[in-house]
């Protein structure tokens, strides 16, 4: 979800709360967790700490109704100009995908997608 704020510049109940919005959002993330899942998986996770995609995003939706406004830090340092955990937390995502050959083509857009504006925030704090 942090990353999908900061590729969207919006808190998390934005996806969410707006009826019209939500039908392409919930796609897009039902297909997030269907690959965040499938890497789970494929590294040995347990079964018990792997779900449903659907289920998953429910127990999200109901988090984030109840958090109007919530911005993860993630989306505060954007906004700020700061760089943010682009590698901790989406890039080693990918690798681990990459590691164990599972494709993950919204994951790896939304990486690659992302890298640009971390660039373009660390330049801006290098050339200042």
């Amino acid at each position: 979800m942090a990353m999908m704020s900061c590729l969207t510049r919006t808190p998390c109940d934005a996806f969410f709360s707006d009826e019209l919005a939500c039908q392409g959002a919930t796609s897009t993330l039902h297909t997030i967790t269907t690959e965040l899942l499938a890497i789970g998986k494929a590294s040995g996770h347990p079964s018990e700490y792997i779900s449903d995609p659907t289920q998953l995003l429910e127990s999200y939706r109901k988090y984030h109704l109840n958090t109007a406004g919530y911005k993860p830090s993630t989306l505060l340092d954007v906004e700020a100009g700061r760089p943010f955990e682009l590698e901790a937390i989406l890039g080693e995502v990918v690798r681990q995908g990459k590691r164990f050959n599972v494709p993950i083509p919204t994951l790896e857009m939304m990486y690659n997608t992302l890298n640009i504006v971390q660039r373009q925030l660390v330049l801006a704090v290098v050339n200042k």
